[in-house]
């Protein structure tokens, strides 16, 4: 009889997890798992869903960008998939925000939404102006690859934007695909106030590309030997942290573990270019990378979120590294031990509470079926030994 509880149970939840895909979420406000933690008279919430499958019209959400607005607002970008899960096809850059938090967002707003055609892989950066900066990727529906780079802007934390700026001429990219994840403005010496945001192309493994104009006028940066989808973070002695995807082969003949590399000119050159000690799943998945002031010492360190495990995407964790990305000692894990709760794969990473808190924001359940969530810890709750 218990064999059978258990088994019924087992069941029930199951359809419960699939249900999930299906429910309508008016407004995006979905619900916690639990009762907000408080930290710092901070609320802190453990699983928030921002965006459902098959909600307005969209059959999936991919992508998850994420920035902070001069108001305070998360902003969370993604890719509104109108047919499925699929990479190519009708696809729509859309954007939930919350003023609150995290505890609930606003309707869904489609920023860029181009018929049957494909808008794609967006980076946002909020300036210090407060101007945030739109980077995204166009092609025409029948294409398999980007044909387009273009850039927009908005000056009231993302209400409306501007009309687009075609820079692929400036770059003079081949199939160059951006991100996805948000980009940075330097906050440092040298080259103070420049903007860099991860790319790759066909023929160039992940690089940067940099503006110092406030995103009107790109140029080519610094390009990795190897790396896919990359992420970019400041180190408080003003040198690039740039850590990418391994989608090419094993170090070990085994595990896949991440790229990183240095900068010390604002992005334009690599000092330094080898293979990280980050594990990833076979082909790598995308990754977010953050620069995180711990108060109870005044430094930076950097904050790193992908899916933990050796062959697939699941138990998704944020690890630390307190010596510029050498080596990761810490780590949270923000995905469930088993069941559809473990996996997680292409994330983003915020700053909240002033800094003293984090907000992580993922795409939930295999195969991307539980949409995009939202969580935010304490750095504090990052505590675990780093293994793999």
């Amino acid at each position: 009889m218990k064999r059978i509880f258990i088994a019924l149970a087992a069941s029930l939840l199951s359809i419960a997890l699939c249900s999930a895909c299906e429910e309508d979420n008016p407004g995006g406000g979905g619900k916690t798992d639990d009762d907000p933690k408080v930290e710092d008279d901070f609320p802190l919430y453990k699983r928030i869903r921002i965006f459902s499958c098959k909600e307005d019209g969209y059959e999936f959400f991919r992508i998850p960008v994420a920035i902070v607005a001069k108001n305070g607002d998360i902003l969370c970008f993604a890719e509104g998939r109108v047919n499925g899960s699929s990479d190519f096809g009708n696809i729509d850059i859309v954007m939930k925000r919350s003023s609150d938090n995290g505890k609930t967002w606003s309707k869904l707003v489609a920023v860029r939404d181009d018929g049957e055609c494909r808008c794609c892989n967006p980076v946002a950066i909020t300036m210090d102006t407060g101007r945030i900066m739109l980077m995204w990727c166009w092609n025409s529906k029948d294409a398999t690859s980007a044909e387009k780079i273009l850039v927009c802007f908005s000056d009231d934390n993302g209400q409306t934007w501007t009309k687009d700026t075609d820079i692929t001429t400036q770059v003079k990219a081949k199939s160059m695909l951006c991100g996805p994840v948000h980009g940075i403005q330097k906050q440092h010496e040298p080259n103070k106030g420049r903007l860099i945001v991860p790319a790759r192309c066909s023929g160039r493994p992940a690089h940067c590309l940099y503006s110092d104009d406030g995103g009107f006028n790109w140029s080519y940066g610094a390009s990795m030997k190897v790396g896919n989808e990359g992420t970019v973070a400041e180190l408080a002695n003003g040198d690039i942290y740039y850590n990418a995807r391994n989608y090419s082969s094993p170090q070990d003949g085994t595990n896949y573990f991440r790229y990183d590399a240095i900068s010390r000119d604002g992005g334009k050159t690599f000092a330094v270019d080898q293979s990280s000690l980050l594990l990833e799943p076979t082909k790598g998945c995308q990754g977010a990378v953050l620069t995180f002031r711990d108060e109870s010492n005044g430094k930076s360190v950097l904050l790193f979120s992908n899916p933990t495990h050796a062959t697939s995407r699941r138990f998704g964790s944020v690890k630390v590294s307190y010596d510029g990305g050498l080596t990761w000692k810490k780590q949270y894990r923000y995905t469930a031990d088993s069941g559809d709760g473990m996996y997680s794969a292409y994330s983003d990473l915020v700053l909240l509470n002033e800094g003293k808190s984090i907000g992580i924001i993922f795409e939930a359940g295999q195969n991307y079926t539980g949409g995009i969530v939202f969580s935010s810890i304490h750095f504090t709750d990052i505590k675990a030994d780093y293994t793999y």
